[in-house]
């Protein structure tokens, strides 16, 4: 069965440090915390998946790599229905855009997952 999710990039920072912020906002080399709000946009449940392999570097083609070495496992996430997931907090050297990359792979061999940003 194909299923299509849609992975959105998420990140909090300590707001103590930048009250006067009203939004969180990524500041160079000040730590914040990173995950994904991931949504399920198909008409059938999706009975699990795994995400693994996470890394996000520059866009700029600067040489600077962050990655998570964890695996993240997903439970069944039905149709409309969306979650959240923190995967670790990071401090980075990395300004302006940046790709994030990760793997996703379904539970079921005979699934297949398209994923949208």
């Amino acid at each position: 069965m194909k299923h299509k999710l849609t992975i959105e990039p998420l990140f909090r920072t300590d707001r103590s440090v930048f009250s006067f912020i009203k939004k969180d906002m990524i500041i160079q080399a000040k730590p914040f915390e990173l995950g994904f709000r991931i949504s399920n946009i198909g008409n059938e449940p999706m009975e699990g998946c795994t995400l693994k392999n996470i890394s996000f570097r520059s866009a700029e083609g600067k040489d600077i790599v962050h990655s998570s070495e964890k695996s993240f496992h997903i439970d069944t996430l039905n149709p409309s229905s969306s979650l959240e997931l923190w995967i670790g907090k990071f401090g980075t050297y990395v300004s302006g855009l940046i790709n994030v990359n990760m793997s996703v792979l379904p539970d079921s061999e005979s699934d297949t997952i398209e994923t949208y940003k």
